[in-house]
């Protein structure tokens, strides 16, 4: 599997999720509802390592870890109608930051 579209996809949620909140990415855990079935969940273990996951209703549907230096690592990915949610909510955030 590649794993350029769940990387594109973290990267699309982290630009949402980091939009809309003033905590810096590296300090604890962050969620944002979207919509009435996503959820972003962005989790800083440490400084270093970071988790962010995305939920369609009650299903998880990508799951990337990173940490400084290393290449993210996707854990879980599942396609489906929720990655063009993700594409429209996108540049609504982009406006808001």
């Amino acid at each position: 599997m590649s794993q350029d579209r769940p990387i594109q996809l973290r990267d699309m949620a982290l630009a949402i999720v980091t939009a809309a909140v003033s905590l810096p990415v590296g300090e604890g855990k962050v969620e944002r509802l979207l919509g009435d079935r996503l959820i972003i969940t962005l989790k800083a273990l440490t400084e270093k390592i970071n988790t962010l996951t995305v939920w369609n209703d009650m299903d998880q549907v990508l799951c990337v870890g990173w940490s400084a230096g290393d290449a993210p690592r996707v854990f879980c990915y599942e396609t489906g109608e929720w990655e063009r949610s993700l594409e429209r909510i996108r540049p609504s955030a982009r406006s808001q930051g």
